[in-house]
């Protein structure tokens, strides 16, 4: 879970114009797969559009986490 005093370190906007490049089927299936477990908790599946966004935040969120262990890794001390 993303810790609330993280700075984000990803740009929407900017992952607004990557997401029309590298967003795929698998991260689509993905997507769907946690759709439809929130459906089935909470019966709010609404089709394609909500995947749409749920691809959306998965990519940003693991780029997100990519950034983070990247920055980790240049603030330990280099043996």
């Amino acid at each position: 879970m993303m810790n609330y005093n993280t700075p984000l370190m990803v740009d929407p906007h900017q992952m607004i114009e990557i997401s029309k490049y590298c967003t795929n089927l698998a991260t689509m299936y993905k997507a769907a797969d946690i759709a439809k477990a929130w459906g089935e908790q909470y019966s709010d599946y609404d089709g394609f559009n909500t995947l749409c966004r749920y691809s959306f935040i998965f990519e940003m969120g693991r780029i997100q986490g990519i950034r983070e262990e990247r920055a980790k890794r240049r603030s330990r001390p280099q043996l």
